[in-house]
Protein backbone atom coordinates (compact mmCIF):
# COMPACT_ATOMS: atom_id res chain seq x y z
CA UNK A 1 0.00 0.00 0.00
CA UNK A 2 2.52 2.37 1.44
CA UNK A 3 6.58 3.29 -0.01
CA UNK A 4 6.37 5.45 3.51
CA UNK A 5 5.13 3.90 6.61
CA UNK A 6 5.13 5.31 9.77
CA UNK A 7 3.16 3.31 13.24
CA UNK A 8 3.24 3.81 16.90
CA UNK A 9 2.65 0.51 18.81
CA UNK A 10 1.29 -0.09 21.74
CA UNK A 11 1.17 -3.44 23.92
CA UNK A 12 -0.57 -4.39 26.93
CA UNK A 13 -0.51 -8.22 27.71
CA UNK A 14 -0.39 -9.88 24.42
CA UNK A 15 -2.96 -7.16 22.90
CA UNK A 16 -1.28 -4.87 20.18
CA UNK A 17 -3.20 -1.42 19.55
CA UNK A 18 -1.75 1.71 17.06
CA UNK A 19 -1.96 3.88 14.16
CA UNK A 20 0.00 5.29 12.01
CA UNK A 21 0.08 7.09 8.59
CA UNK A 22 1.40 6.01 5.03
CA UNK A 23 2.73 7.42 1.80
CA UNK A 24 3.26 5.60 -1.22
CA UNK A 25 5.08 6.15 -4.68
CA UNK A 26 1.72 7.41 -6.54
CA UNK A 27 1.15 10.37 -3.91
CA UNK A 28 -1.66 9.33 -1.73
CA UNK A 29 -1.24 10.06 1.83
CA UNK A 30 -3.85 8.67 4.61
CA UNK A 31 -3.59 7.14 8.15
CA UNK A 32 -4.58 3.68 9.35
CA UNK A 33 -5.23 1.37 12.28
CA UNK A 34 -3.48 -1.44 13.85
CA UNK A 35 -4.86 -4.02 16.31
CA UNK A 36 -3.24 -7.67 16.80
CA UNK A 37 -1.47 -9.73 18.59
CA UNK A 38 1.90 -10.44 20.31
CA UNK A 39 2.98 -13.77 21.58
CA UNK A 40 7.06 -13.50 21.68
CA UNK A 41 8.31 -13.94 19.07
CA UNK A 42 5.19 -13.55 16.63
CA UNK A 43 3.09 -10.63 16.03
CA UNK A 44 0.16 -10.99 13.71
CA UNK A 45 -1.23 -7.42 13.24
CA UNK A 46 -4.24 -5.86 10.79
CA UNK A 47 -3.18 -2.80 8.93
CA UNK A 48 -6.98 -1.02 8.34
CA UNK A 49 -6.36 1.76 6.16
CA UNK A 50 -8.21 4.98 5.76
CA UNK A 51 -9.03 3.97 1.65
CA UNK A 52 -10.67 0.88 3.54
CA UNK A 53 -8.14 -1.74 2.43
CA UNK A 54 -7.01 -4.26 5.08
CA UNK A 55 -3.54 -6.02 5.28
CA UNK A 56 -2.19 -8.63 7.49
CA UNK A 57 1.28 -8.17 8.83
CA UNK A 58 2.73 -11.51 9.93
CA UNK A 59 5.90 -11.02 11.55
CA UNK A 60 8.82 -12.19 13.99
CA UNK A 61 10.44 -10.25 16.41
CA UNK A 62 14.26 -10.74 15.29
CA UNK A 63 15.12 -8.86 18.29
CA UNK A 64 14.41 -5.86 21.16
CA UNK A 65 14.13 -3.57 18.12
CA UNK A 66 13.59 -5.32 14.81
CA UNK A 67 10.09 -7.32 13.64
CA UNK A 68 10.26 -8.78 9.93
CA UNK A 69 7.72 -10.07 8.28
CA UNK A 70 4.99 -10.07 5.33
CA UNK A 71 2.17 -7.42 4.90
CA UNK A 72 -0.55 -9.26 2.95
CA UNK A 73 -3.52 -7.10 1.26
CA UNK A 74 -7.12 -8.78 0.64
CA UNK A 75 -6.36 -8.91 -3.07
CA UNK A 76 -3.40 -11.43 -2.27
CA UNK A 77 -0.55 -9.15 -3.02
CA UNK A 78 2.61 -8.78 -0.65
CA UNK A 79 5.29 -6.87 0.42
CA UNK A 80 8.40 -7.89 2.85
CA UNK A 81 8.10 -5.78 5.73
CA UNK A 82 10.36 -4.61 8.70
CA UNK A 83 9.89 -2.52 11.36
CA UNK A 84 12.41 -1.10 13.16
CA UNK A 85 12.24 0.65 16.66
CA UNK A 86 13.01 4.00 17.23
Amino acid sequence: MGSNLTVRLSTQDSVVSGAGVYSSVAGRTGVLAVAGTYQPPVALLTFKYDSGDTALFAATAADGGHMNGKLTYQDGTSVDLGLVRQ
